[in-house]
């Protein structure tokens, strides 16, 4: 039996970021990608929303594939000036590759985390 062939993709919203191996095969499957990544969030505890104008952030422990969309950036070299574009646009993907992620209608967002925030 063949061993699959694994590449390592970090997915990032805001400041935060999960770092997730996929099958090669399922690298240029979108539903692939998100159940991977809905898995690994509803394992950890939920997706946590900050929102602005509440006191209290909400965490959603139940996400669904149909709840998040993907994008990769328009230059792999420079993921924090969000920039995105549609997951087919972008082509192959490689080790530690950065792929956004965004709750429902929420825009695209990945912060630097060594950056202050003000």
């Amino acid at each position: 039996m063949a061993v699959p062939k694994i590449t390592v993709i970090s997915f990032k919203r805001g400041t935060a970021a999960y770092v997730l191996p996929v099958n090669t095969s399922d690298v240029t499957k979108e539903k692939a990608l998100k159940r991977t990544l809905v898995d690994a969030i509803n394992a950890s505890g939920g997706l946590t929303l900050v929102e602005a104008d509440i006191g209290e952030p909400e965490t959603i422990t139940d996400l669904s594939v149909d709840d998040i969309r993907l994008a990769a950036p328009k230059d792999k070299s420079d993921i924090y000036a969000n920039q995105w574009v549609d997951l087919t646009a972008a082509g192959a993907f490689n080790d530690f590759d950065t792929i956004a992620f965004a709750y429902l209608k929420e825009p695209f967002e990945v912060v630097d985390p060594t950056k202050s925030i003000e």
